[in-house]
């Protein structure tokens, strides 16, 4: 096999590296790729994907897992990379556990086989689909158990038999606050937690201001009143009849009325040369309303009291014939 070691940068600082490679090389070639971010190796985490994806110069594309360790990507070379002749871009994408992505860009250089080429050979390439393809069938039929170990435990395909995940099956996933971007940014999510108790806030973009709507019509408000004769506690209901655009508001109250009336009449005669008049009763009480009605219109009261059940009216002027 032959095996090929390039050193690829985060922050690139001069053109492309370019890999060069024979035309139909199916099998026999690897990469070996080192990944730096400035003058340091890129380092990730366990449990980090990297995929490697290219177009082709004739439009189909090719999308396959490759592994890594540390900072160093091994990428085997698949008969689609090499198919067709010419200059592929391609793209190492580093996605950890994290969240963090990272991409690497090179140019993969397929140099002319003496074969002629048959433009039905070359098809797009979805390695990590038809691998996923694999991982959900697996799921579907041996779907994820909760060991002793209280981790999730997940059916291994190559080795056909579940394997500890290491993933902790009492995890939590909180979501802390939700902000709002502009209409043109970028969704995204940030996990201030851990993996196994995860703290997400989530960045949603608002949506694009829609177009003014035709404006309604306005409608006629009506209302009415209506009060019937009960007494009680005070009480209000409302009915809505009409339409829409002509609505009619019957507000009914009951109770408003207070209790009968109950009044007592006094009689009495004041004699020449007296001022007051007294009466005594039992229904005279201190906040008893008197109404006092005099036969002569010069006889003025001027004051009432109650005293133990007896009012004593005062007039100011007595006149006599």
């Amino acid at each position: 096999m032959i095996q090929q070691t390039i050193d690829l940068n985060l922050i690139p600082d001069s053109p492309p590296v370019v890999v060069h490679i024979d035309q139909y090389d199916t099998g026999e070639g690897r990469l070996i790729i080192n990944l730096y971010a400035g003058d340091d190796p890129y380092m990730t985490e366990e449990g980090t994907k990297v995929i490697i994806q290219g177009t082709k110069p004739d439009g189909k594309v090719f999308v396959n897992e490759a592994s890594i360790s540390g900072n160093v990507v091994t990428v085997d070379i698949t008969d689609q990379m090499s198919a067709v002749a010419g200059s592929v871009r391609t793209q190492v994408v580093v996605t950890e556990t994290n969240g963090r992505i990272g991409s690497f860009v090179f140019i993969l250089r397929v140099q002319h086989s003496a074969i002629p080429e048959d433009d039905a050979f070359s098809r797009s390439e979805f390695g990590i689909v038809q691998h996923l393809v694999a991982l959900v069938e697996s799921i579907r039929v041996c779907p994820p158990i909760i060991g002793e170990d209280e981790n999730w435990w997940l059916w291994d395909v190559d080795a056909e038999c579940y394997v500890d995940s290491g993933l902790d099956a009492t995890s939590t996933i909180t979501i802390s606050a939700i902000t709002m971007l502009d209409e043109d940014e970028e969704p995204r999510a940030e996990n201030t937690g851990t993996l196994s108790d995860a703290v997400y806030e989530l960045f949603i973009p608002r949506g694009h201001t829609g177009a003014k709507g035709d404006t309604g019509a306005s409608p006629v408000v009506s209302a009415n009143a209506n009060i019937d004769g009960t007494t009680g506690t005070p009480a209000v209901r409302v009915e809505k009849t009409g339409t829409d655009l002509a609505p009619v508001f019957s507000f009914l109250f009951s109770g408003i009325k207070g209790e009968p009336y109950e009044y007592t009449t006094l009689e009495g005669t004041l004699l020449a040369g007296e001022t007051s008049i007294s009466f005594t009763d039992d229904e005279i009480t201190d906040n008893a309303y008197f109404d006092i009605y005099t036969n002569n219109s010069s006889v003025l009261p001027e004051t009432s009291e109650v005293v133990d059940h007896t009012l004593t009216i005062t007039f100011e002027e007595l006149t006599t014939d």
